[in-house]
This record gives C-alpha cells, structure tokens and sequence, in this order.
C-alpha cells in the first residue's frame, strides 16, 4: 500500500502506510539494539592502529580480495554490476563468511576480540594467525569463482564493520566504501521489506540510531587507517557511470 501511495505521490499517506508496514514486521523479529550499541562501542576502541602494531603480525598477501561496503541501500549493488563487467573481475555477491574468519582474532596486548559468530571458523584455542585467516578467506573466495580472476568482489555492506581487521588480515586488499546521501540512504532503508536481517530498519529511531554509529564508526576507520579506504558516492556513480567505473578499475590496479 505505501508503495502505491508513493508511486500516485500521496506520500503523507504512504509514509503511514510504512509505519504501519515497518511496526507489524518488527513485532516478528527479535533486534537487541543495546547488543549492537556494544558492538560498535567495542569494535573501535580494540582495532587501533597502535593494537595492530603492537600485535606483530603480518597478513596473508593477496590482490585478490576487494570489499565493497557501507550502508545497505548505499549502492554496493550498482558499484558491484560495474566492477563485475570487467573480464578480470568476479562478482561473488554478498558474502557471509568474514565474521566467521575474524571471530576470535587477537588484536595486540588487547584480549581476542569477540563478535558473536555462532560459527566460528577457528576454535578460540586454535589461536589461529592473522595470515592464516587471510589465506583461508582468499581460498574461500576462489572456491566460488568458475577460474581463476585477478580481483573477486564480496559486497556485503556490512562489512564496513570490519575495515581495521579487513587490513590486518588482507593488507593488500582493496577496500571501498560506498556513501550515499544520509536521508536517501535510511528513507530507501526504511521503505524497504528485506529478505533477511537488517532489523533495526523497521522503526525511524533505530534505524537514526544505527546510522549514527555507522557514521561515527567510518570516521574511526578514516582517522586510525587513512589511505585504507577508498570512497565512492553513490550520486556521483549515477551521474558519471563510465567516469567513475574507469577511476574504480584504476584503483584496483587494473587495466
């Protein structure tokens, strides 16, 4: 209904309608937001340039990898049909594997960090090393390609969680982040009934909420790893495709 109240632009109307819509899917679904509160107040204050350094350790070399991310709805999508047309790029999707690489993962003289992965790759006492989870993500992204490709591409947005450890454990990985427009990107969020996850969308206070602290956690990564990221805006990709996907297949060193 909101849908099509929006489409004869009776918005006022539509907008009731998603709340309608949005409050009726969340009383389905279980969303502990103080559990993300901890989560993105955690992440941030282990993964610290100073923490990797005093970890001495090294990461698994490879090209391969490139991670897009950011918010959903930001345009990863877009960003990965670009990339993906060109001959030595593949596309893997989004990919729901990372977290279970980094569950445990130790960050210098701070404890092992904990993300709450029920399926952790390595056991806690495996104390698996930083190259080792490198090369095991690589592998696991060649598994899904049908040859070998010089960049493979895992989208899932919601790695921007992850851009410090990402770095350690792929340090030659390219990394890019999509923004979009902040009210573009929570409206398009909002009016938007996902397959799965992504719970805290249905209801305007959370979904602020949490777009705060993705914000604030981006700008963590932009000051403690700058050069790390490279970032792309969603608008400029849609005003300038051909511009945009050459300076995209520059940056990932490709001709």
């Amino acid at each position: 209904l909101a849908k099509a109240f929006e489409d004869v632009s009776e918005l006022d109307t539509a907008f009731r309608h998603y709340e309608i819509g949005g409050g009726k899917k969340r009383k389905t679904m279980k969303y502990d937001e103080r559990a993300s509160v901890r989560l993105f107040n955690l992440i941030p204050s282990v993964v610290t340039q100073a923490n990797l350094d005093a970890a001495k350790q090294v990461g698994f070399k490879s090209q391969q990898p490139v991670f897009i991310l950011g918010m959903p709805r930001s345009g990863t999508s877009l960003m990965e049909q670009i990339l993906s047309s060109h001959p030595d790029v593949f596309g893997a999707g989004e990919l729901k594997f990372l977290t279970g690489i980094l569950e445990n993962i130790s960050i210098g003289q701070a404890s092992r960090l904990r993300l709450g992965e029920k399926e952790p790759y390595f056991k806690y006492e495996d104390e698996a090393s930083w190259e080792l989870r490198g090369q095991r993500y690589v592998e696991k992204l060649q598994k899904l390609a049908d040859k070998p490709y010089e960049r493979i591409v895992d989208k899932m947005p919601g790695n921007f969680n992850f851009v410090g450890l990402i770095h350690a454990i792929l340090p030659e990985a390219k990394i890019i982040h999509s923004r979009r427009h902040p009210v573009e990107t929570c409206l398009s969020c909002y009016r938007i009934h996902f397959a799965e996850g992504h719970h805290w969308s249905y209801n305007l206070g959370q979904l602020g909420r949490f777009y705060k602290r993705y914000w604030n956690l981006m700008k963590h990564w932009k000051t403690e790893f700058p050069g790390v990221m490279h970032e792309v805006r969603y608008e400029d990709n849609v005003a300038d495709v051909e511009g945009q996907a050459r300076s995209l297949i520059d940056y990932l060193g490709l001709e």
